[in-house]
């Protein structure tokens, strides 16, 4: 997983398939998957064959017949949909089990299922057909099969029958419900296996705009060092207890506007803070904060110059336990280093600012007990 990694953590792992993401924070659906790049990314094809089709594999209609294709995943995954490229399947729906494995077998352990429907019938081009589980599922790094029961007559896969080059796993066959099997590593089915290498993460919701209204610098306001001159909270009640864990992911663009006037030296220094907090409704803790790199404009003629960022940037959080009805926060402050003319602070700010110019986005890893 890396050093953002983050997952949920389940002792019951078929809650998973329908659950209410919503329910982890109360009312909300703000769980989203990110890459530890911090850059949402799209899904894709985490392992699967397709080359070399010059056949099928067929499973027999005996009641204890199944065939299998076995596959590796190398690291964390979440699991969002499968692809078979079906050959013949006669008419109504084939079930395909989503199993664990033991010495690189199949083992009855199901971990889920999709139907299958609409698959060729006879005089039918082969086609993948693929269907999405009802959430994404995460697997942990390691080898399991895809498993297809004898619900319908001539279920047939395209495959490749001469020359194999699939290696992370391969075809087999069990005439007894899957009490042996006998794996096949000279063939290999035509399958994907679609999802995303990614880690779940809370995306706070910061698109409140009445709320960054405190954030601008006053034009009356005068400064002399480091002082706090805008701060805004956020807040997310906790639906189920969870534990905040790891590096959390934050961007933020933001501006400095300095106002200059002819014959002083002009200064205007400041950067933002962002800080993460479980709130009891009592004391905050601190989970971790941090904070832009600081920018600093000077000028000695009159004008208006202005220097805008975007700073990307990581929050080591603290191990912290939150239970049903705390409050997560983060908190968005604006300080300053220096407002001066010729060293000291201003008898008129003449305007200077600190602004936000995009809404901050903040990933939180976490991990949940569902």
């Amino acid at each position: 997983m890396g050093d953002v990694g983050s997952k949920l953590l389940t002792s019951r792992p078929e809650a998973l398939v329908n659950f209410d993401f919503k329910d982890i924070l109360r009312g909300q659906s703000y769980i989203e998957f990110f890459a530890e790049s911090a850059i949402p990314g799209t899904e894709a094809v985490q392992t699967g064959y397709d080359e070399n089709d010059d056949g099928n594999v067929t499973n027999p209609s005996s009641s204890g017949d199944r065939m299998c294709q076995t596959f590796t995943l190398a690291e964390e995954t979440w699991i969002i949909g499968i692809s078979l490229k079906w050959d013949i399947g006669d008419t109504g729906t084939a079930t395909v089990k989503l199993e664990d494995t033991t010495g690189g077998e199949p083992n009855n352990n199901v971990l889920d299922a999709l139907n299958f429907t609409g698959l060729p019938t006879f005089g039918d081009a082969a086609t993948f057909i693929r269907r999405n589980f009802n959430t994404p599922r995460r697997l942990d790094a390691g080898t399991y099969a895809l498993v297809i029961p004898t619900e319908i007559n001539n279920t047939r896969v395209r495959a490749d029958l001469t020359s194999p080059e699939y290696t992370g796993g391969s075809f087999g066959t069990t005439e007894n419900t899957g009490a042996t099997w006998s794996m096949d590593t000279g063939k290999d089915m035509m399958f994907r296996i679609y999802g995303y290498s990614k880690n779940p993460f809370i995306l706070f919701p910061t698109e409140e705009t009445s709320k960054w209204t405190s954030i601008v610098f006053p034009s009356s306001q005068l400064i002399a060092t480091e002082t706090l001159i805008g701060k805004t909270d956020f807040d997310l009640e906790v639906g189920k207890s969870m534990l905040i864990e790891g590096r959390a992911l934050a961007d933020i663009t933001w501006k400095i506007i300095l106002n200059s006037v002819t014959g002083a030296i002009n200064e205007f220094k400041g950067f933002m803070k962002i800080s993460l907090k479980k709130w009891n409704g009592i004391t905050e803790t601190l989970i971790g904060s941090t904070e832009t790199e600081t920018i600093d404009l000077r000028s000695s003629s009159s004008e208006q110059i202005s220097t805008q960022t975007a700073d990307i940037m990581s929050i080591e959080c603290v191990r912290t336990n939150l239970k049903k009805g705390d409050v997560l926060r983060l908190t968005v402050e604006a300080l300053v280093d220096a407002q001066s003319r010729n060293g000291t602070p201003p008898n008129d700010s003449q305007g200077d600012s600190m602004e936000i110019v995009t809404f901050p986005t903040i990933k939180i890893p976490f991990k949940a007990d569902i």
